[in-house]
């Protein structure tokens, strides 16, 4: 257990600001060491303003589903927050300036004991690295379809990923592969959704996405909302048009 190590080393260095990573594993020590330093945390922060005179921060989450965003400042210190992966891209540090790298003691054993442990079986790819994604959603009518969007993927150089139901109620996909709240949130260049309707609860995961383009039968899909490019047609009529529009294009 590091969270009583890293919570020691938190209160010795006394910083007006400790930032956490999103992931699942370390939002849970986050909050357990904002409770033992009786502090607020804010968790899956998107934006940071910090005064210059005070270092007071001030932060954005989404909330309601993705439906609005809550601007949150902290009154204790250190303020806290947890980052999802990729929210920021890579800083460049401004003349000589470089980050202090500290090693900490190893924590001692906890009262917990391991006695056994099944490793899950994961895909290789983290959908939350693509720069291309192409996301099936329940317009595909059948698992054997996947086929043909496994081969747009690979002429597109893409990666896979889908709507929850597709992981969750048909599982066709793993569930490390679904977008939304409740899933991954992703920042592709490039984003293609096939058949996915565009509810709240997904489109609040491709929000910071450069390019969301939607392909979706019913013009009144909510999708077409936030898509930069929409195209109104059957996945089943457009999918192998543009398979062979670029297989075309890749061999100019």
């Amino acid at each position: 257990d590091y969270v009583p190590v890293i919570t020691e080393e938190v209160r010795q260095g006394d910083p007006d600001l400790f930032l956490v990573a999103g992931t699942p594993r370390l939002k849970e020590m986050a909050a357990r060491m904002a409770a033992r330093l009786d502090t607020g945390l804010c968790s899956g922060c998107l934006s940071l303003k910090i005064d210059a005179v005070d270092k007071s921060v001030s932060m954005e989450r989404l909330v309601y589903g993705g439906a609005a965003v809550q601007t949150v400042t902290c009154s204790t210190r250190p303020q806290m927050a947890t980052i999802p992966p990729r929210t920021y891209g890579i800083a460049v540090a401004p003349g000589k300036r470089e980050g202090q790298i500290r090693e900490l003691a190893a924590p001692s054993a906890g009262k917990m004991k391991i006695i056994d442990r099944k490793p899950r079986t994961r895909q290789s790819v983290d959908i939350t690295e693509a720069r291309i994604l192409v996301c099936v959603g329940r317009g595909l009518e059948n698992q054997q379809d996947m086929q043909m969007v496994q081969e747009l993927a690979e002429v597109m150089g893409a990666e896979i990923a889908c709507t929850r139901p597709i992981a969750e109620e048909m599982h066709w996909l793993p569930e490390e592969t679904y977008i939304g709240i409740s899933g991954k949130q992703v920042k592709p260049d490039l984003y293609i959704g096939l058949g996915v309707s565009g509810q709240i609860q997904h489109v609040s995961g491709i929000r910071d996405a450069r390019v969301i383009c939607a392909i979706n039968r019913d013009e009144n899909a909510p999708i077409f909302e936030v898509s930069d490019l929409g195209l109104v047609g059957d996945i089943y009529t457009v999918l192998p048009e543009m398979i062979k529009q670029f297989k075309q294009a890749l061999k100019k």
